[in-house]
C-alpha cells in the first residue's frame, strides 16, 4: 500500500478528528481552564498507559499473525478469541487492584481523594479500551483501511459530542468522567462498523481460548509493554513535577501544548500505522527495506518540519482560535517542543522497523531510554529554566533516541541491491 494511499485515510481520518479535537479544546478550554485542562491531561494518560500495557502486544500480535492465521482453518476465530479473553481478564484484574487503590491513585493523580469515583470508571474504561484495540487490530490484519478510518470517523464525532456534553453540564468531573465515556462510545462505533461489515462476528472474538495461540501473542508483550508504559509514565511524571514546581496553571499550558501537538502529528502516526509494518515486513530484502526507511523518515522530515514551522509562525492565532487568551503564555514553550516534535516523527518507522525485526533489545533500550531522559531532565531542569524544562528535556530526548537509532541501524540505512 503506498504512502499517498495511506496518507490519504489517515488525513481523512485525522481531518476529521482534527477539527473535533479544535472544538473539544475549545470546550474544555472555556469551561476547563489550564489548571482543569492538566487534571483530565493526567486521567487520560492514566487510561492510555494501563490500556497501552495490557492492550498493545495483543492488538499487535492480532495485526501480524492475522494473515498467516487466514490459511488455516478456523485460525482467525482461535487467534482473535484468544487476543480478548487474554486482555479481557487481564484488564477485568488491573480493574479491580486500581478500584481497591482508587483513594492514593486519585492523590497522586488528580492532587484530590475526593476523585476517587473517577478513578474506579478509569479502571472500567481500560476495559473498554483494551477490547477496542483486539477489534481495531483484526480489521487492520485484514488490511481494512477504509473501515478502520471510517470508525476512526464516526467515533471522533460521537466521543466529541460526549465529552463536550459531559463538560458543559458538569464542569471539571464531567470532563475527567469524559474520558471513560470516550473509550465507551469508541468501543461501540468499532463494534458496530466491524460486524456489520461482516468480516468480524460476536463468535470470532469470543472463540475458543488456546494456549499455544496465547503463546504467540505473549511474545510481543515485551517490547510494546515497555512502549506503553514508559512514555505515557513520563508524561504523567513530568506533569506533575510541573504541578509541584510551578502549580496548575504551568501545567496546563504545557497539557494544552502536548495536545496541540498530537493534532497535527497525528495524521503522520495514523497514516505510518495504516501501512507501515505490514509493507516494511513485506519487503524481499535489506535494500528494499533500507529504501523505504530512508524515504519514509526524509519525507516525515518534510512533512512535520513545515506544519511545525507553520504553527509557530501562527501561534498567536492558532491559541486564540483552538483556546482561549488565557492560553497565550503557552507560545513560549512551543519552539523547543516543536523541534523535539520533529525528531519524534523522524524517530518513528524506525522505531516501528525494530518491532517487525523482533531486535527486542534494540526496541526495548530506545523505548525506555528516551522516555526516562525526558522526565529526568525535565526534573532536573524544572529549576533552572522553569517553564521551558519540559519542552527542553522533551526535543533533547527525541535528538537523542534519533541518533541511537542510526546507530541501530547502522550499515542497513544505506544496503544496496546486488
Amino acid at each position: 500500500m503506498a504512502l499517498r494511499r495511506a496518507l490519504g485515510w489517515a488525513g481523512a481520518q485525522t481531518s476529521t478528528r482534527m477539527v473535533l479535537a479544535f472544538f473539544s479544546a475549545k470546550i474544555s478550554a472555556v469551561y476547563l481552564g489550564p489548571a482543569g485542562m492538566a487534571l483530565v491531561g493526567q486521567i487520560n494518560s492514566f487510561i492510555q498507559m494501563t490500556a497501552g500495557a495490557i492492550g498493545s502486544g495483543a492488538d499487535t500480535a492480532v495485526v501480524s499473525l492475522t494473515a498467516e492465521k487466514r490459511t488455516a482453518r478456523g485460525g482467525l476465530p482461535v487467534l482473535w478469541g484468544t487476543a480478548m479473553h487474554l486482555v479481557l481478564v487481564l484488564a477485568g484484574a488491573l480493574a479491580l487492584v486500581v478500584t481497591l487503590a482508587s483513594a492514593p491513585l486519585a492523590a497522586w493523580l488528580l492532587a484530590d481523594k475526593k476523585y476517587w469515583p473517577v478513578i474506579i470508571v478509569a479502571g472500567l474504561a481500560i476495559i473498554m479500551a483494551v477490547a477496542d484495540r483486539v477489534i481495531l487490530g483484526a480489521l487492520n490484519g485484514l488490511k481494512q483501511v477504509n473501515l478502520i478510518a471510517k470508525t476512526g470517523i464516526g467515533s471522533a464525532v460521537f466521543e466529541v459530542c460526549a465529552f463536550a456534553s459531559l463538560v458543559y453540564t458538569f464542569g471539571l468531573w464531567g470532563g475527567l468522567l469524559g474520558m471513560a465515556a470516550i473509550c465507551a462510545v469508541k468501543l461501540t462505533i468499532t463494534c458496530i462498523v466491524a460486524i456489520r461489515s461482516g468480516l468480524v462476528t460476536p463468535r470470532m472474538l469470543t472463540g475458543t481460548f488456546d494456549s499455544g495461540t496465547a503463546r504467540e501473542i505473549a511474545h510481543f508483550y515485551p517490547m510494546l509493554l515497555v512502549n506503553a508504559i514508559v512514555p505515557t509514565l513520563a508524561e504523567i511524571l513530568v506533569r506533575d513535577s510541573v504541578i509541584n514546581g510551578l502549580g496548575l496553571e504551568a501545567a496546563g499550558y504545557l497539557q494544552a501544548t502536548w495536545r496541540l501537538s498530537n493534532m497535527y502529528s497525528g495524521v503522520m502516526t495514523t497514516a505510518l500505522g495504516f501501512y507501515f509494518m505490514a509493507h516494511y515486513a513485506s519487503l524481499p530484502n535489506d535494500a528494499d527495506r533500507a529504501t523505504m526507511l530512508r524515504r519514509t523518515v526524509l519525507q516525515l522530515l518534510a512533512m512535520t518540519a513545515v506544519a511545525a514551522s507553520s504553527i509557530y509562525v501562527l501561534r498567536e492565532m492558532i491559541i486564540r482560535v483552538v483556546l482561549t487568551p488565557k492560553f497565550l503564555p503557552m507560545g513560549d514553550l512551543l519552539p523547543l517542543h516543536l523541534l523535539g516534535d520533529v525528531f519524534k516523527m523522524m524517530d518513528y518507522p524506525l522505531q516501528m522497523a525494530l518491532v517487525s525485526q523482533r531486535r527486542m533489545s534494540w526496541y526495548i533500550t530506545q523505548a525506555a531510554g528516551g522516555p526516562t531522559l525526558f522526565a529526568l531532565l525535565a526534573h532536573v531542569w524544572l529549576p533552572l529554566f522553569g517553564t521551558q524544562a519540559a519542552p527542553a528535556a522533551y526535543a533533547t530526548s527525541h535528538v537523542v533516541v534519533f541518533f541511537f537509532l542510526l546507530f541501530a541501524f547502522r550499515g542497513k540505512l544505506v544496503a544496496k541491491g546486488q
